[in-house]
């Protein structure tokens, strides 16, 4: 059909790349972060990129030898980048990249575009400085995550930085200044502790800390560059409509869309570029991807593909005239009856059919969607502002949106407000969404080092202004929305999110104590838990969900077993705010689930469980793993299924489950999955197995230069390396569960079952494991709710006979020390130390 799908690696031309600010400008003073700054560890000077670097110090670019600059800044950072200029022989412009995996500096794009969501953050990994003068330039928008970033000199003559960084975007702290610490003889677990920390500590936010992405001016409207159509939340869903607008060109043109799904997703894209006047326009402008005066119509999600995120070229046009900068045009656009339409001053651009087209969306060829909001954005080195927006519903005959874009209430409307809760996102970098189910490991990632109870209290708040009328919480919520639910309707499909998201409160709690939380929310908590009895089919007793990401939504091992542990769980958390009733009702619930479980989901043959009651020879780690933690499969069980997983071994780690095709080039392995896994083989005796997993599947995220971030990573293909090439978030606390492990099974401490465990009122300490792992000491420390932390190391004597154990904690709270079948109760004192035989 004409139809060419653009490829980022195979794209001709320089890279195109966005500006800050206005052509020029000092953009000084804009930081107001209270954290100290992200700087730089490594510099690398020369004509090329390269890894190889040395300690950092003041540098200079030059046009004839040392071009590019290299910044290695050690580990994962964020936030607004800042340059301090020292000298200059003349204006320069400066080519910027940010990646979190060093290969990213070797492309034409880096590792972006990120063009998924929002993200209150640059959706481009490249930007351009137009430097006229000395001084600090701040960047306006942030970066959300990375480790690496180059600097080239497009232009001739010489410039000297003084210093770069980021005004930091999260927490500037090493890990191992954290209250919860790690530390033990194999230096590499080591690095694996830290590496769930960093992810944990990029992807939970303080309120404020990331600042909006839009300019509001009273008279010209909304000043916008570098980022993706943004939806208004008042604007409705049309079909066939006309929107209308006036916009102005500061730099390359503007980029805005039609049938876009809010927050998130793609849609129809048209980008116009304008006349490109020589004095303004970048020196790497790519004009084979954007020429000059035309109108280009997209399917999908920008101008060229990223991994999982296809772009089509439909067509491009050109433009009845040239367009200029700082000039005000009329733009018109008409979806209508399958045909897309566009105007410029009462001057037409196109008119040309959409319904013959098929684009790839979530794995089939389908049409191109008709229906949606209208975005206003910039693409990478565009910037423009609007003002003056209409809709028209055609259909209706009525004008169904109107704004002048010029109040400070529409960084509201468009969901670019700073963040007005704290909260924790699956990754700095990308999707920069509270994804409800990711929030698992990280809410037990935070128990065990950083203790920032505060930013978990406010990722439950911010959930609560989502509940429907069903009583789920948004799987998804972005940052810069006002938390609701008439705008993220369809935010809810994966069902079993919301079950995670009330482990994550247990885990919460478990960890802080915090039963005011629980006490004062209590209403809108106990809404899920209700909701998730009610998914027990009352005629094979098992649970059905209209979606689930974790395994088959009905009657699956998977999603019954963690409705299982979830139920479990909340009567526990009832039963220690006094709600007796409820937590027999739920507690009872989950009996007679396990009952139901047991009777159908176990393959006696197989000796594991089932995929679900129409797939029984097919399993899948998530069904193992939750069907062990929920204490539905008995001892026995748990070891038949653990011998089951080595059909799903692949490299690293576990396939998801056995239908997953091994052999495929892309398969790759997820150590959120495998995470659910892991503490469980540690809990049932499988120390062999889950010491090996933690070896060889996070392992990986720390040994390579080239692709370590110092924090845990989204996905892992079957040979180490990041499994979604470059669009993998190397920031994903999702991936970060050898953390908790660490401290709960080699250094052995873990907080008492029960409600006397919470806030480690009562604790355990327990390192057999840690022997297991072939560890001859280990020391960790985390905060208690009772008046300081909780300590504990062991270390073999020089024979190996002895293990000496020391034991600090406050003195209202009481421990067991367990091993090799043994217990030692201790209580009454603040430390305890003592010598026990290997």
């Amino acid at each position: 059909m004409g139809l060419s799908l653009l490829s980022n690696l195979n794209v001709l031309g320089v890279v195109l790349l966005g500006s800050i600010g206005l052509c020029g400008a000092q953009l000084a003073n804009l930081n107001t972060s209270t954290e100290k700054p992200f700087l730089p560890k490594g510099l690398a000077l020369g004509s090329q990129p390269t890894y190889k670097t040395k300690p950092f110090t003041s540098f200079t670019l030059d046009s004839k030898k040392n071009s590019v600059a290299v910044l290695d800044y050690g580990h994962e950072v964020g936030g607004q980048p800042f340059f301090d200029v020292q000298s200059l022989s003349g204006p320069a412009q400066i080519e910027v990249k940010y990646t979190e995996a060093y290969h990213g500096l070797e492309e034409p794009f880096s590792d972006g575009p990120l063009l998924y969501g929002n993200q209150l953050a640059n959706n481009f990994r490249i930007e351009t400085l137009n430097i006229t003068k000395t001084g600090r330039y701040d960047v306006f928008l942030i970066q959300g995550g990375q480790r690496w970033e180059s600097l080239r000199l497009l232009t001739e003559g010489s410039i000297k930085f003084s210093n770069v960084g980021f005004h930091a975007s999260f927490a500037n702290v090493d890990p191992d200044k954290e209250p919860g610490f790690f530390e033990c003889s194999d230096k590499r677990l080591n690095e694996i502790w830290k590496a769930g920390v960093r992810g944990a500590q990029s992807s939970c936010l303080e309120q404020g800390s990331q600042p909006s992405t839009w300019r509001v001016d009273p008279k010209n409207g909304v000043l916008v560059q570098s980022l993706r159509p943004i939806q208004s939340e008042k604007s409705p869903v049309v079909g066939n409509h006309t929107v209308e607008f006036e916009a102005k060109i500061v730099r390359g043109g503007f980029w805005y869309g039609v049938a876009w799904e809010i927050g998130k997703g793609g849609g129809i894209g048209l980008q116009i570029t304008g006349d490109l006047p020589k004095a303004t326009t970048f020196k790497n402008h790519n004009y084979t991807l954007s020429p000059r005066n035309t109108l280009q119509v997209t399917s999908g999600w920008g101008q060229v593909n990223q991994t999982t995120l296809p772009t089509y070229l439909l067509k491009t046009f050109d433009l009845p005239f040239p367009v200029q900068e700082n000039k005000w045009y009329n733009i018109r656009t008409t979806l209508k009856d399958g045909y897309l339409s566009a105007s410029i001053d009462g001057a037409k651009i196109f008119n040309m059919s959409l319904t013959s087209y098929r684009v790839l969306f979530r794995g089939q060829m389908k049409p191109i969607t008709l229906t949606g909001r209208f975005g206003l954005g910039a693409y990478q080195d565009q910037t423009a502002y609007y003002r003056n927006v209409k809709v028209h519903d055609d259909d209706l005959g009525a004008l169904v949106y109107e704004s002048s874009l010029t109040s400070d209430g529409i960084l509201d409307e468009y969901g670019v407000r700073e963040n007005v809760f704290a909260a924790c996102l699956d990754g700095p970098k990308r999707d920069r969404l509270i994804w409800l189910g990711d929030y698992y490991h990280t809410s037990r990632i935070i128990g065990v080092s950083t203790s920032r109870f505060d930013l978990q209290r406010g990722t439950f708040e911010s959930l609560i202004p989502t509940q429907n009328e069903d009583g789920l919480f948004s799987m998804s919520a972005p940052l810069g929305y006002q938390a609701n639910t008439t705008v993220f309707a369809d935010n809810y499909g994966l069902e079993d999110y919301q079950l995670l998201g009330l482990l994550s409160l247990y885990y919460y709690v478990q960890s802080s104590n915090d039963l005011d939380l629980l006490k004062q929310e209590w209403k809108y908590f106990e809404r899920v838990v209700d909701w998730s009895v009610s998914t027990i089919n009352k005629t094979d007793g098992l649970v059905h969900l209209n979606g689930a990401f974790t395994g088959p939504a009905e009657s699956g091992s998977s999603v019954s077993c963690m409705t299982v542990q979830a139920l479990h769980s909340m009567a526990e958390l009832a039963s220690a705010i006094g709600k007796k009733n409820s937590a027999k009702k739920w507690k009872d619930a989950g009996d007679k689930l396990t009952e139901a479980i047991r009777k159908s989901l176990w393959n006696d043959k197989l000796g594991v469980w089932k995929l679900s009651t129409a797939n029984e020879t097919d399993f899948s780690v998530t069904g193992i793993s939750f069907c062990t933690t929920s204490k539905v499969a008995t001892r026995t069980q748990a070891t038949c299924s653990f011998k089951a997983l080595e059909k799903l071994a692949l490299g690293p780690g576990y396939m998801d489950n056995t239908r997953t095709d091994p052999d495929a080039p892309t398969a790759s392995i997820s150590p959120n999955t495998n995470g659910f896994l892991l503490p469980a083989l540690f809990e049932y005796g499988a120390d062999t197995k889950g010491s090996k997993l933690i070896d060889t599947l996070w392992g990986p995220m720390v040994d390579d230069i080239k692709t370590s971030t110092g924090a845990s990573w989204e996905y892992v293909l079957h040979d180490g390396s990041p499994g979604l090439g470059l669009f993998t978030s190397l920031g994903h606390p999702w991936g970060g569960a050898a953390t908790y492990v660490l401290t709960e099974w080699a250094a052995g401490l873990r907080p008492a079952q029960g409600i006397d465990g919470y806030g480690y009122k009562n604790w355990v300490v327990g390192p057999e494991s840690g022997l297991s792992m072939g560890l001859d000491y280990a020391h960790g420390h985390l905060q208690t709710a009772f008046g300081g932390k909780i300590e504990v190391t062991w270390k073999l004597t020089s024979n190996k006979k002895n293990m000496e154990v020391s034991i600090k904690a406050p003195k209202k709270t009481r421990g067991v020390f367990v091993f090799k079948g043994e217990e030692r109760q201790l209580s009454g004192q603040e430390q305890y130390k003592f010598t026990v035989k290997v």
